[in-house]
């Protein structure tokens, strides 16, 4: 038996019950596995239950209210009782050691993973920055070459329009040229 504080399957039953069916197509399949699973449901509206039923039921929503039975008031009592005893303390502790655990590895993890990817991405970088320079070079050679042969500057720059345009805007390649001049 499972008592849930939602709706566990949104029908709105205050009770589900389930057999483990053989062909789900067929709900005279079933499997007698001696099982016989209950799922009541604290938020139902649905199905007749007892009035006791229903308290407990509003015991789970609400916690304990003044017009709440004796007997409510006895299962609010033992639930006090227990969660102040060192079993759950105890039980406690070790869930809050593994949720700690669980999350200090989860993090450690993600710094892993963030690692690697910004490996990858400098990795990416570097050889996209590796490139430039490599054609800003190129572009410097270009010029002092042709530039040694008296070619205009504007026929060089035509040239390197022509073959570094996509990579240099002309300001770009302006800048790159004087910077040769002075190499």
């Amino acid at each position: 038996m499972f008592i849930y504080p939602f709706d566990p399957f949104g029908e709105g039953k205050y009770i589900y019950e389930s057999v483990t069916l053989l062909d789900k197509g067929n709900p005279d399949s079933y499997a007698n596995t001696k099982t016989h699973w209950i799922s009541i449901n604290a938020n139902g509206y649905k199905g007749k239950i007892t009035p006791e039923l229903k308290e407990f039921l509003d015991y789970i929503k609400h916690g304990l209210t003044e017009s709440s039975s004796s007997f409510i008031k006895k299962i609010d009592q033992e639930r006090l009782d227990y969660i102040r005893s060192p079993e759950w303390r105890k039980a406690k502790m070790s869930l809050d050691m593994l949720l700690a655990d669980e999350r200090a590895e989860a993090r450690k993890e993600g710094k892993a993973e963030g690692r690697a990817e910004g490996r990858k991405e400098g990795r990416v970088e570097g050889r996209a920055e590796g490139k430039l320079e490599a054609q800003r070079i190129g572009v410097k050679k270009f010029f002092k070459r042709f530039r040694e042969i008296n070619q205009s500057d504007a026929w060089i720059m035509s040239k390197l329009i022509t073959d570094y345009g996509a990579d240099f805007s002309k300001s770009e390649l302006e800048k790159l040229m004087q910077e040769a001049e002075r190499e």
